[in-house]
């Protein structure tokens, strides 16, 4: 939550906007999710996280019998040979490690039979496509074919070769499948999955050179095939890849293949109006097919991930057969439900409400500039109505009322506030400034500086890039004021602030002439004070000194009269 910062690039990227935004910050509504990972991938602060298994397969790997299944998207996700993981994972104590593409002729095969029955059908083997289909596009669901991705057939063979007891982990590029594992009628048979991201993070943690291992052999669970069929199994996650494993030479007008969510939306839209364009629909949610899936975790451009994976399903390919299960051996098939979500419908008065709130009165008003994340500003409207959005995530609409608090926050503000960019022009001269200085805002707005003064320390603010304080004295207009220079280094700006400050100096200079009075008048006090005390002190001496006088007469007289006696 703390690394959300109100861009909506998730909203942006979501092909059907499963992201609620509330109070600034954006988070998935699962029950809208389609699992794209479009939103993982554009959040550039890393606040979209996928569910991680890691821990779990860890517990299991000490205490469980664990096989895996790896996609052989692999192979464009490691700079190794895929065999190598083979040998780390045994490692690590799994007791089979086998790859996912060995049923994947299983699944076509299924989906070339029920075309043949139904007419047409849609591919199930992207969960993100079901996904879609599921919940966005209904009235499609007779097309999609009832056949199990290739990763639930090849969990149920597991299972079927080595016990139901044992775990079985699936390793791909797909975070859909963290989803596709859970789903009604197929829970069970996956018991965790890692994207190539958690796989390479749990190979580390354990065995921090495993890339130096020495390739061992994948383990099979089903009868052995050519290399010819197995170099088309391993191209599975290509697109076309189902293609070749449909059967020996489909008619080309019999097959479609779409790759990328858009693509794959406007076709489900138009199956309703337009019926179905071909026998066997191959829906890819990822552009390029799985190799461009967002659990991939590698730097190379998709095209070179293709050839990577084209390049491996050429290598040789030596398998451990742990069983020999054929196909029909294992139940292939699923139901869907309706999935489709319940959100409130706005009429249209109420549309016309929320865009009036924020100032889309008049349908020119309506900029549709996407920049909020939805594709129109009705669009985003609607998502308002239904809680997903905000008001305040139109961003031409927050840019005019923050320049409307703006605007009205510097023409009120008493301290003068002039503009000045590198050039020394005038862009913006506030009331204040105008009543500070005397002059008119349109006389100078776009014009020289010099036309209002001395510019030599705005060039040094220019210079330097620095702000600086200074106090300046108008002469003209009988004022003195400071001078603020802020530098703004972004915009590469001087923002002047002038502050009248003409009734404090006058102030002060009356105070300093006060003051200086007083001491004036203080200094005549005391010494007028002490002129004061000297002629009392004078006093003071000569009323002592005849006071002595008299008392040493008074008692020379007792003295004598105490030595004659008593005389009348």
């Amino acid at each position: 939550m703390a690394n959300c910062h109100d861009c909506y690039a998730c909203v942006r990227a979501c092909p059907v906007k499963a992201i609620r935004v509330n109070v600034g910050h954006a988070e998935v509504v699962e029950d809208l999710c389609i699992l794209d990972g479009a939103c993982v991938a554009a959040c550039p602060q890393g606040a979209k996280r996928v569910e991680q298994h890691g821990e779990f397969v860890e517990a299991c790997l000490e205490q469980e019998r664990v096989a895996f299944s790896l996609a052989p998207s692999l192979a464009a996700a490691i700079d190794c040979q895929p065999e190598v993981v083979a040998a780390a994972l045994r490692r690590l104590g799994a007791c089979a490690v086998a790859e996912t593409s060995e049923v994947t002729h299983w699944v076509s095969r299924r989906h070339w039979e029920q075309a043949q029955r139904a007419g047409a059908v849609i591919s199930s083997c992207c969960p993100s496509v079901v996904n879609l289909i599921t919940h966005y596009y209904p009235g499609v669901l007779p097309y999609l074919s009832d056949a199990v991705s290739p990763m639930i057939a090849h969990a149920r063979t597991a299972r079927k070769v080595l016990g139901a007891d044992v775990k079985v982990v699936f390793v791909g590029p797909c975070i859909a499948k963290k989803k596709e594992m859970k789903e009604k009628g197929i829970a069970g048979s996956v018991d965790a999955v890692l994207t190539f991201q958690e796989l390479k993070g749990l190979l580390q943690r354990h065995l921090p050179h495993w890339e130096e291992l020495e390739p061992e052999s994948f383990d099979a669970f089903i009868a052995p095939v050519d290399e010819k069929e197995a170099a088309a199994q391993r191209r599975f996650p290509l697109p076309g890849g189902m293609v070749p494993l449909l059967t020996d030479e489909p008619p080309e007008e019999d097959i479609l293949v779409i790759t990328g969510i858009d693509k794959c939306m406007e076709l489900l839209a138009d199956i309703p109006r337009h019926g179905m364009p071909a026998r066997v629909v191959e829906l890819m949610a990822c552009d390029a097919g799985c190799v461009g899936g967002p659990g991939m975790d590698s730097e190379l451009p998709v095209f070179r991930r293709v050839q990577r994976v084209s390049a491996y399903a050429k290598t040789a390919m030596s398998r451990r057969h742990l069983g020999a299960v054929k196909y029909g051996d294992v139940d292939l098939r699923r139901v869907y439900e309706d999935q489709r979500p319940h959100l409130p419908q706005p009429s249209e008065e109420e549309i016309r409400a929320i865009l009036a709130a924020i100032g889309k009165r008049e349908p020119e008003d309506e900029l549709n500039c996407g920049a909020c994340g939805y594709d129109s500003c009705r669009a985003k409207a609607v998502a308002v109505y239904q809680g997903m959005a905000e008001q305040e995530m139109c961003l031409p609409y927050m840019r005019r009322k923050a320049e409307s608090i703006a605007d009205l926050t510097i023409a009120a503000t008493p301290t003068g506030v002039i503009v000045v960019n590198r050039d020394l022009h005038v862009l913006a001269l506030n009331p204040a400034a105008e009543r500070i200085l005397g002059r008119q805002a349109n006389e100078h707005v776009g014009r020289p500086l010099w036309r209002l003064g001395d510019p030599s320390r705005v060039e040094k603010a220019f210079a330097e890039q620095a702000s600086s304080s200074t106090i300046v004295c108008l002469e003209k207009q009988d004022r003195v004021i400071r001078e603020d220079l802020v530098y703004d280094r972004k915009n590469d700006l001087v923002i002047m602030m002038l502050t009248d400050i003409t009734d404090e100096v006058r102030r002060q200079q009356e105070f300093a002439s006060l003051k200086e009075a007083s001491l004036e008048r203080a200094q005549q006090v005391i010494e007028k004070q002490m002129r004061v005390a000297q002629e009392i002190a004078g006093l003071l001496g000569e009323t002592t000194a005849e006071t002595k006088a008299i008392l040493t007469q008074l008692m020379q007289l007792f003295q004598t009269g105490e030595r004659g006696g008593n005389r009348p």
